[in-house]
């Protein structure tokens, strides 16, 4: 289905926006928390299961972004399939594709990576 929604949510945060700068602990805590939670887990399913399972142990602040990243991977799934079919997860990886891709992407999912580094959704 998906390979990992925590890398799409690191694709909004890595989008470029002075406002997501100022969020850069609000995204470490919340990595912390997820890994704290699910880090023995490395199939991206189960990375998944277990933060579904965990979500309400969460920050409100890590519910929050996990939320938006959810939101903003669904608008943008059909658009990460068609330009980063290969790209592997982590790294930076998906937000340098997406941002790479930034032109042709749909404009829904500019428009909701747009709100998402604004910190709307």
């Amino acid at each position: 289905m998906l390979r990992n929604v925590l890398a799409v949510g690191a694709a909004i945060l890595l989008w470029g926006s002075a406002a997501m700068a100022q969020d850069m602990a609000a995204r470490d805590a919340c990595r912390n928390d997820v890994v704290a939670k699910c880090g023995s887990q490395s199939d991206p399913a189960q990375v998944r299961a277990c933060v579904k399972e965990h979500f309400s142990e969460f920050s409100e602040t890590c519910q929050s972004l996990l939320l938006k990243a959810r939101a903003t991977e669904t608008v943008c799934r059909a658009d990460f399939d068609k330009y980063c079919p290969n790209v592997v997860p982590g790294g930076g990886r998906v937000g340098a594709c997406m941002r790479e891709h930034k032109a042709d992407l749909s404009d829904a999912c500019k428009n909701a990576l747009a709100e998402a580094a604004a910190g709307k959704s």
